[in-house]
Protein backbone atom coordinates (compact mmCIF):
# COMPACT_ATOMS: atom_id res chain seq x y z
CA UNK A 1 0.00 0.00 0.00
CA UNK A 2 1.03 3.65 -0.55
CA UNK A 3 1.31 5.47 2.66
CA UNK A 4 1.66 9.07 0.63
CA UNK A 5 -2.32 8.71 -0.17
CA UNK A 6 -3.58 8.18 3.13
CA UNK A 7 -0.75 9.65 5.59
CA UNK A 8 -2.68 9.01 8.68
CA UNK A 9 -3.11 5.18 8.22
CA UNK A 10 0.22 2.89 8.47
CA UNK A 11 0.77 1.02 5.70
CA UNK A 12 0.42 -3.16 5.51
CA UNK A 13 2.72 -4.65 3.84
CA UNK A 14 1.98 -6.76 0.94
CA UNK A 15 2.56 -10.22 2.36
CA UNK A 16 1.22 -9.91 5.46
CA UNK A 17 -2.30 -9.49 3.50
CA UNK A 18 -4.52 -12.74 2.92
CA UNK A 19 -4.82 -14.38 -0.68
CA UNK A 20 -8.45 -12.90 -0.17
CA UNK A 21 -10.23 -10.53 1.71
CA UNK A 22 -13.49 -11.72 2.98
CA UNK A 23 -15.40 -9.31 4.35
CA UNK A 24 -18.71 -9.72 6.18
CA UNK A 25 -21.83 -8.31 6.10
CA UNK A 26 -22.03 -8.01 10.36
CA UNK A 27 -24.36 -4.76 10.98
CA UNK A 28 -23.40 -3.32 14.58
CA UNK A 29 -26.77 -3.61 15.80
CA UNK A 30 -25.84 -7.48 16.03
CA UNK A 31 -22.93 -7.30 17.37
CA UNK A 32 -23.71 -4.88 20.08
CA UNK A 33 -27.18 -6.91 21.09
CA UNK A 34 -24.83 -10.17 21.54
CA UNK A 35 -26.00 -12.07 18.84
CA UNK A 36 -23.17 -14.41 17.74
CA UNK A 37 -21.91 -14.69 14.48
CA UNK A 38 -23.37 -18.45 13.46
CA UNK A 39 -26.71 -16.89 14.04
CA UNK A 40 -26.40 -14.60 11.47
CA UNK A 41 -27.50 -16.42 8.87
CA UNK A 42 -31.08 -16.84 10.47
CA UNK A 43 -31.29 -13.40 11.39
CA UNK A 44 -30.44 -11.85 7.90
CA UNK A 45 -33.23 -14.70 6.34
CA UNK A 46 -35.56 -12.87 8.19
CA UNK A 47 -34.77 -9.33 7.56
CA UNK A 48 -34.72 -10.18 3.67
CA UNK A 49 -38.12 -12.04 4.26
CA UNK A 50 -39.44 -9.55 5.68
CA UNK A 51 -38.21 -7.19 2.70
CA UNK A 52 -39.50 -9.56 0.75
CA UNK A 53 -43.05 -8.94 2.54
CA UNK A 54 -42.64 -5.37 2.88
CA UNK A 55 -42.05 -4.78 -0.77
CA UNK A 56 -45.05 -7.10 -2.12
CA UNK A 57 -47.23 -4.66 0.53
CA UNK A 58 -45.91 -1.77 -0.89
CA UNK A 59 -46.51 -2.72 -4.56
CA UNK A 60 -49.77 -4.01 -3.71
CA UNK A 61 -50.79 -0.70 -2.11
CA UNK A 62 -49.24 1.68 -5.01
CA UNK A 63 -50.92 -0.48 -7.80
CA UNK A 64 -54.24 -0.18 -5.93
CA UNK A 65 -54.19 3.27 -5.37
CA UNK A 66 -53.65 4.00 -8.70
CA UNK A 67 -55.78 1.77 -10.33
CA UNK A 68 -58.70 3.58 -7.62
CA UNK A 69 -57.39 7.09 -8.44
CA UNK A 70 -58.02 6.19 -12.23
CA UNK A 71 -61.58 5.02 -12.01
CA UNK A 72 -62.36 7.99 -9.40
CA UNK A 73 -60.81 10.46 -12.23
CA UNK A 74 -62.73 8.26 -14.90
CA UNK A 75 -65.88 8.55 -13.42
CA UNK A 76 -65.30 12.43 -12.68
CA UNK A 77 -64.48 12.94 -16.25
CA UNK A 78 -67.74 11.42 -17.64
CA UNK A 79 -69.42 12.57 -15.01
CA UNK A 80 -70.76 9.42 -14.14
CA UNK A 81 -72.17 8.22 -10.41
CA UNK A 82 -70.96 5.07 -9.31
CA UNK A 83 -72.65 2.39 -8.37
CA UNK A 84 -73.21 1.45 -4.65
CA UNK A 85 -72.94 -2.43 -5.47
CA UNK A 86 -69.22 -4.15 -7.05
CA UNK A 87 -70.38 -5.90 -10.49
CA UNK A 88 -69.19 -9.55 -10.84
CA UNK A 89 -65.95 -10.86 -12.05
CA UNK A 90 -67.36 -11.59 -15.29
CA UNK A 91 -67.95 -8.11 -15.84
CA UNK A 92 -64.65 -6.11 -14.87
CA UNK A 93 -62.02 -7.24 -17.63
CA UNK A 94 -65.07 -6.27 -20.51
CA UNK A 95 -65.87 -2.87 -18.31
CA UNK A 96 -61.64 -2.03 -18.50
CA UNK A 97 -61.92 -2.48 -21.80
CA UNK A 98 -64.81 -0.24 -22.47
CA UNK A 99 -62.68 2.38 -20.19
CA UNK A 100 -65.59 1.92 -17.27
CA UNK A 101 -64.73 3.80 -14.13
CA UNK A 102 -66.70 1.16 -11.84
CA UNK A 103 -64.52 -1.66 -13.32
CA UNK A 104 -61.49 0.13 -12.25
CA UNK A 105 -62.82 0.69 -9.17
CA UNK A 106 -63.82 -2.74 -8.44
CA UNK A 107 -60.65 -3.93 -9.84
CA UNK A 108 -59.08 -1.82 -6.65
CA UNK A 109 -61.10 -3.28 -4.46
CA UNK A 110 -59.81 -6.52 -5.59
CA UNK A 111 -56.46 -5.64 -5.43
CA UNK A 112 -56.99 -4.36 -2.22
CA UNK A 113 -58.48 -7.73 -0.78
CA UNK A 114 -55.46 -9.84 -3.40
CA UNK A 115 -52.42 -7.61 -1.53
CA UNK A 116 -52.50 -9.67 1.89
CA UNK A 117 -53.75 -13.00 0.79
CA UNK A 118 -50.39 -12.63 -1.58
CA UNK A 119 -48.47 -11.48 1.33
CA UNK A 120 -49.63 -15.01 3.12
CA UNK A 121 -49.15 -17.14 0.08
CA UNK A 122 -45.30 -15.65 0.21
CA UNK A 123 -44.86 -16.17 3.70
CA UNK A 124 -45.76 -19.72 3.55
CA UNK A 125 -44.21 -20.81 -0.02
CA UNK A 126 -40.40 -18.82 1.98
CA UNK A 127 -41.44 -20.83 5.27
CA UNK A 128 -41.69 -24.46 3.34
CA UNK A 129 -38.80 -23.63 1.18
CA UNK A 130 -36.82 -23.15 4.44
CA UNK A 131 -38.91 -25.95 5.93
CA UNK A 132 -39.76 -24.35 8.71
CA UNK A 133 -42.57 -26.26 9.57
CA UNK A 134 -44.17 -24.66 12.77
CA UNK A 135 -44.52 -21.53 10.98
CA UNK A 136 -45.43 -23.46 7.63
CA UNK A 137 -48.10 -24.65 9.73
CA UNK A 138 -48.91 -21.33 11.23
CA UNK A 139 -49.53 -19.59 7.74
CA UNK A 140 -51.28 -22.40 6.60
CA UNK A 141 -54.19 -21.90 9.21
CA UNK A 142 -54.29 -18.02 8.39
CA UNK A 143 -54.61 -18.86 4.29
CA UNK A 144 -57.22 -21.43 5.53
CA UNK A 145 -59.48 -18.83 7.96
CA UNK A 146 -59.16 -16.34 4.98
CA UNK A 147 -60.11 -18.75 2.33
CA UNK A 148 -62.82 -19.70 4.13
CA UNK A 149 -63.55 -16.41 5.16
CA UNK A 150 -64.56 -15.14 1.70
CA UNK A 151 -66.17 -18.19 0.91
CA UNK A 152 -68.69 -17.85 3.34
CA UNK A 153 -68.80 -14.08 3.44
CA UNK A 154 -72.32 -12.43 2.12
CA UNK A 155 -72.62 -9.49 0.50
Amino acid sequence: MNEEKNPGIPAIPEEDLPDSIHIRDFPAELATAGIEPEEEPEILARRDLNQVIHSMLTVGLVTTTVVLLLGFALSIIYRQPLAEKASGFSEILPGLRRGDPESFLDLGLLLLIATPILRVIGSLIEFISKRNWRYTYITSLVLLVLALSMMLGKG
